[in-house]
């Protein structure tokens, strides 16, 4: 008869099987034993979030001051100061003196005259059976004519000055410019000034575990034969009526091994 032994999960080897068996006596009774699984409950870090690094923003922060503005600057400016006058009264010379020339008209006079019309003279005359010379004495006649006593003539006469009296303006003072300075203007204004500009920073925000608490079997289910130790010894009439207490320790410490099976 060949024995063909089984490995059991967590068992002996099979040459040490062998040697277990090959060793036994006749009479040893066997019995198979099934002892159950033994759990211990395990407390494990589960990973739940990584670590991570992270920008964050600081916003600036800010301030209102209080400034001087120029609203008008300084500037110089002309001002024109009007003349002074005052009226004064003065005599002027409305035609210089002058020489003229006139003409002086002659002097005339009518005379009246008598004036011889014919001279005397014979005239032969006849009277009838007669004839005689007559004389005939002259005629007169008054006739008038202008006699000039005087011939024209120029003369020279001078014509003296024409004056005349006048009010006018007389300047004093004259017009001129003054310069001014009108100073500057100010003002004030609230302006927002940057105390510390915004910045990032980084930052890592660390992993984040949990415990898991969970059963683990530390030691598997198996069965086996294990001999029946003070019962049936050398006849095997008490093979089966093994008690538990003579084996199980031997079986809770020792692994399980295999199965004898007849060919």
């Amino acid at each position: 008869m060949t024995l063909v032994y089984r490995s059991m999960r967590g068992g002996l080897s099979l040459v040490a099987m062998i040697a277990m068996l090959s060793s036994a006596t006749a009479g040893e009774c066997y019995r198979r034993v099934t002892i159950p699984p033994r759990y211990a409950v395990q407390a494990e870090s589960v990973l739940v979030r990584p670590g991570i690094q992270f920008a964050r923003t600081i916003p600036g922060s800010y301030r209102t001051v209080e400034e001087p503005v120029l609203l008008r600057p300084a500037r110089t400016v002309a001002r024109t100061v009007p003349g002074i006058y005052r009226s004064v009264t003065e005599t002027v010379e409305i035609a210089p003196a002058r020489q003229i020339v006139r003409v002086v008209p002659p002097i005339r006079q009518e005379v009246a005259e008598q004036v011889m019309v014919s001279p005397p003279r014979k005239v032969w005359q006849v009277t009838g059976d007669y004839g005689c010379w007559v004389t005939v004495p002259a005629s007169y006649s008054v006739r008038t004519h202008v006699v000039e006593l005087r011939p024209a003539r120029e003369v020279v006469e001078t014509v003296p000055a024409t004056y005349a009296t006048r009010v006018r303006e007389v300047e004093v003072q004259p017009p001129h410019a003054v310069y001014e300075t009108i100073p500057a203007v100010y003002g004030a204004q609230s302006r927002v000034v940057e105390v510390a500009p915004p910045r990032t920073v980084y930052e890592r925000a660390p992993a984040e575990y949990r415990t898991v608490y969970q059963q683990v079997a530390v030691a598997p289910a198996r069965s086996g034969w294990v001999p029946v130790n003070g019962y049936g010894e050398g006849d095997g009439s008490h093979c089966g009526q093994t008690s538990p207490s003579a084996y199980g320790a031997n079986l809770g410490d020792a692994p399980a091994y295999g199965e004898p099976a007849e060919q």
